[in-house]
Protein backbone atom coordinates (compact mmCIF):
# COMPACT_ATOMS: atom_id res chain seq x y z
CA UNK A 1 0.00 0.00 0.00
CA UNK A 2 1.05 3.28 -0.58
CA UNK A 3 1.35 7.08 1.21
CA UNK A 4 -2.17 7.49 -0.67
CA UNK A 5 -3.91 4.39 1.11
CA UNK A 6 -4.28 2.73 -2.06
CA UNK A 7 -3.38 -1.00 -2.75
CA UNK A 8 -0.61 -1.58 -5.45
CA UNK A 9 -2.06 -4.06 -8.14
CA UNK A 10 1.76 -4.28 -9.76
CA UNK A 11 5.52 -3.72 -8.65
CA UNK A 12 8.31 -2.44 -11.29
CA UNK A 13 10.95 -5.30 -11.25
CA UNK A 14 14.33 -4.71 -13.86
CA UNK A 15 14.65 -5.64 -16.56
CA UNK A 16 14.05 -9.55 -16.96
CA UNK A 17 17.35 -10.85 -18.53
CA UNK A 18 16.18 -12.33 -21.41
CA UNK A 19 15.07 -9.02 -22.56
CA UNK A 20 18.81 -7.00 -22.11
CA UNK A 21 21.94 -8.27 -24.75
CA UNK A 22 25.25 -6.73 -23.75
CA UNK A 23 27.76 -4.67 -26.08
CA UNK A 24 31.54 -5.29 -27.07
CA UNK A 25 31.92 -2.70 -24.92
CA UNK A 26 30.67 -4.77 -21.61
CA UNK A 27 27.46 -2.70 -21.11
CA UNK A 28 23.91 -3.84 -21.45
CA UNK A 29 21.21 -2.68 -22.93
CA UNK A 30 17.33 -3.39 -23.92
CA UNK A 31 14.74 -1.84 -26.91
CA UNK A 32 10.50 -0.83 -26.44
CA UNK A 33 8.77 -2.52 -29.03
CA UNK A 34 7.80 0.65 -31.17
CA UNK A 35 4.34 -0.59 -30.81
CA UNK A 36 3.46 -1.13 -27.33
CA UNK A 37 7.03 0.19 -25.79
CA UNK A 38 7.44 -2.76 -23.80
CA UNK A 39 11.06 -4.24 -23.40
CA UNK A 40 11.43 -7.01 -26.11
CA UNK A 41 12.79 -9.79 -25.93
CA UNK A 42 16.32 -11.02 -27.11
CA UNK A 43 17.02 -14.35 -29.01
CA UNK A 44 20.62 -14.74 -29.82
CA UNK A 45 21.26 -12.21 -32.29
CA UNK A 46 17.28 -11.52 -32.82
CA UNK A 47 15.30 -8.61 -30.65
CA UNK A 48 11.44 -8.95 -31.24
CA UNK A 49 8.52 -8.15 -29.29
CA UNK A 50 6.68 -10.78 -27.21
CA UNK A 51 3.18 -9.87 -28.90
CA UNK A 52 3.68 -11.12 -32.61
CA UNK A 53 1.12 -9.56 -33.79
CA UNK A 54 2.88 -6.25 -33.01
CA UNK A 55 5.67 -7.35 -36.08
CA UNK A 56 8.70 -5.71 -34.29
CA UNK A 57 11.59 -8.41 -35.23
CA UNK A 58 15.02 -6.71 -35.71
CA UNK A 59 18.36 -8.17 -35.67
CA UNK A 60 21.23 -6.65 -33.44
CA UNK A 61 24.00 -5.38 -35.22
CA UNK A 62 26.73 -5.40 -32.69
CA UNK A 63 29.36 -3.30 -35.75
CA UNK A 64 27.07 -0.22 -35.82
CA UNK A 65 28.57 2.70 -35.48
CA UNK A 66 26.70 3.99 -32.23
CA UNK A 67 27.39 7.34 -30.60
CA UNK A 68 26.71 5.62 -26.95
CA UNK A 69 28.05 2.01 -27.62
CA UNK A 70 25.35 0.42 -27.72
CA UNK A 71 24.48 -1.99 -30.39
CA UNK A 72 22.46 -1.20 -33.58
CA UNK A 73 19.30 -2.18 -34.97
CA UNK A 74 18.19 -4.30 -38.09
CA UNK A 75 14.37 -4.42 -39.02
CA UNK A 76 13.67 -7.56 -39.86
CA UNK A 77 10.02 -7.22 -40.45
CA UNK A 78 7.77 -5.59 -43.62
CA UNK A 79 5.91 -3.85 -40.92
CA UNK A 80 6.20 0.15 -41.22
CA UNK A 81 7.70 0.57 -37.82
CA UNK A 82 10.48 2.89 -36.62
CA UNK A 83 13.41 1.27 -35.48
CA UNK A 84 14.22 2.04 -31.53
CA UNK A 85 17.49 3.05 -29.96
CA UNK A 86 18.62 1.39 -27.34
CA UNK A 87 18.46 2.13 -24.01
CA UNK A 88 20.68 1.57 -20.89
CA UNK A 89 19.84 -1.74 -18.44
CA UNK A 90 21.51 -0.88 -15.50
CA UNK A 91 19.00 0.52 -12.96
CA UNK A 92 16.04 0.32 -15.47
CA UNK A 93 12.52 -0.95 -14.31
CA UNK A 94 9.56 -1.95 -15.83
CA UNK A 95 6.49 -3.29 -14.76
CA UNK A 96 5.45 -6.92 -13.95
CA UNK A 97 5.03 -9.07 -17.27
CA UNK A 98 1.36 -9.37 -16.52
CA UNK A 99 0.91 -5.97 -16.68
CA UNK A 100 2.07 -5.98 -20.63
CA UNK A 101 0.32 -8.87 -21.12
CA UNK A 102 -3.23 -8.23 -19.92
CA UNK A 103 -3.68 -4.25 -19.82
CA UNK A 104 -0.69 -2.69 -22.23
CA UNK A 105 -1.49 -5.23 -25.00
CA UNK A 106 -5.22 -4.86 -25.00
CA UNK A 107 -5.05 -0.93 -24.72
CA UNK A 108 -3.07 -0.94 -27.92
CA UNK A 109 -6.13 -1.16 -30.47
CA UNK A 110 -8.11 0.58 -27.96
CA UNK A 111 -6.12 3.89 -28.53
CA UNK A 112 -5.41 3.20 -31.63
CA UNK A 113 -9.15 3.43 -32.80
CA UNK A 114 -9.66 6.09 -30.72
CA UNK A 115 -6.97 8.09 -32.66
CA UNK A 116 -7.95 7.41 -36.08
CA UNK A 117 -11.61 8.46 -35.20
CA UNK A 118 -10.14 11.70 -33.41
CA UNK A 119 -9.09 12.47 -36.80
CA UNK A 120 -12.99 12.60 -38.59
CA UNK A 121 -14.01 16.12 -38.71
CA UNK A 122 -17.66 16.20 -37.01
CA UNK A 123 -17.28 13.71 -34.44
CA UNK A 124 -16.23 13.07 -30.62
CA UNK A 125 -14.74 10.25 -29.01
CA UNK A 126 -14.92 9.87 -25.21
CA UNK A 127 -12.64 6.92 -23.84
CA UNK A 128 -14.07 4.40 -21.21
CA UNK A 129 -17.52 6.27 -20.28
CA UNK A 130 -19.66 5.47 -17.19
CA UNK A 131 -16.25 4.01 -15.51
CA UNK A 132 -15.55 1.68 -18.81
CA UNK A 133 -18.81 0.60 -19.17
CA UNK A 134 -18.02 0.25 -22.96
CA UNK A 135 -14.71 1.12 -24.76
CA UNK A 136 -15.43 4.27 -26.72
CA UNK A 137 -18.48 6.09 -26.90
CA UNK A 138 -18.55 8.39 -30.57
CA UNK A 139 -20.89 10.95 -31.47
CA UNK A 140 -21.29 13.21 -34.67
CA UNK A 141 -22.32 16.85 -35.17
CA UNK A 142 -25.54 15.30 -36.50
CA UNK A 143 -26.79 13.72 -33.36
CA UNK A 144 -25.43 10.17 -34.77
CA UNK A 145 -23.93 7.86 -32.06
CA UNK A 146 -21.80 4.85 -31.57
CA UNK A 147 -20.73 2.46 -28.47
CA UNK A 148 -18.06 0.47 -29.19
CA UNK A 149 -16.27 -2.85 -27.39
CA UNK A 150 -12.68 -3.19 -28.55
CA UNK A 151 -11.69 -7.50 -28.29
CA UNK A 152 -8.45 -8.67 -28.83
CA UNK A 153 -8.75 -12.31 -27.83
CA UNK A 154 -7.15 -15.12 -29.49
CA UNK A 155 -10.06 -17.40 -28.66
CA UNK A 156 -13.36 -15.78 -30.03
CA UNK A 157 -15.43 -17.81 -27.40
CA UNK A 158 -14.18 -15.59 -24.80
CA UNK A 159 -15.43 -12.42 -26.23
CA UNK A 160 -18.78 -14.35 -26.80
CA UNK A 161 -18.98 -15.65 -23.41
CA UNK A 162 -18.04 -12.00 -21.47
CA UNK A 163 -21.12 -10.55 -22.97
CA UNK A 164 -20.14 -7.33 -24.28
CA UNK A 165 -22.47 -4.59 -23.52
CA UNK A 166 -21.68 -2.30 -27.03
CA UNK A 167 -23.63 -2.54 -29.83
CA UNK A 168 -20.36 -2.38 -31.90
CA UNK A 169 -17.61 -4.89 -31.71
CA UNK A 170 -14.64 -3.70 -33.27
CA UNK A 171 -11.46 -6.38 -33.34
CA UNK A 172 -7.96 -5.83 -35.00
CA UNK A 173 -7.63 -6.61 -38.67
CA UNK A 174 -5.70 -9.53 -37.76
CA UNK A 175 -8.17 -10.98 -35.75
CA UNK A 176 -10.84 -10.86 -39.11
CA UNK A 177 -10.74 -14.54 -39.16
CA UNK A 178 -13.60 -14.21 -36.13
CA UNK A 179 -15.98 -11.76 -37.64
CA UNK A 180 -17.99 -14.75 -38.99
CA UNK A 181 -17.98 -16.52 -35.50
CA UNK A 182 -18.94 -13.55 -33.44
CA UNK A 183 -21.54 -12.62 -35.93
CA UNK A 184 -23.14 -16.30 -35.75
CA UNK A 185 -23.20 -16.16 -31.82
CA UNK A 186 -24.27 -12.16 -31.30
CA UNK A 187 -26.55 -11.64 -34.23
CA UNK A 188 -27.71 -8.28 -31.88
CA UNK A 189 -24.02 -7.02 -32.21
CA UNK A 190 -22.60 -5.07 -35.50
CA UNK A 191 -18.85 -7.05 -35.58
CA UNK A 192 -16.18 -4.62 -38.00
CA UNK A 193 -11.87 -4.61 -38.10
CA UNK A 194 -10.49 -1.20 -36.96
CA UNK A 195 -10.18 -0.45 -40.27
CA UNK A 196 -14.53 -1.18 -41.56
CA UNK A 197 -15.24 0.52 -38.32
CA UNK A 198 -13.46 3.59 -39.17
CA UNK A 199 -14.38 3.89 -42.69
CA UNK A 200 -18.29 3.38 -41.85
CA UNK A 201 -17.86 6.30 -39.12
CA UNK A 202 -16.15 8.35 -41.73
CA UNK A 203 -18.96 7.91 -44.41
CA UNK A 204 -21.75 8.33 -41.86
CA UNK A 205 -20.10 11.38 -40.37
CA UNK A 206 -19.55 12.75 -44.33
CA UNK A 207 -23.12 11.79 -45.18
CA UNK A 208 -24.57 13.69 -41.56
CA UNK A 209 -22.36 16.89 -42.41
CA UNK A 210 -24.00 17.64 -45.93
Amino acid sequence: MNSSGISRVARYVPIPAERVSRSVGGEWWWWPCPTCRWPMRVRSETVECGYSHHQARFRLDQTADRRRGEPGLVKMSTARLRVPEGRPAEGAQCLELAVWRFVTVPGIPELNLERRLSLIDGTTTQMWPDKDRVDLLIRSRSGQQWEVDVKDHSDPMTVILDGPSAKHIVVPGYRRNQIRTLERALPDKRIWTIDGFVRDVRCRALDGAS
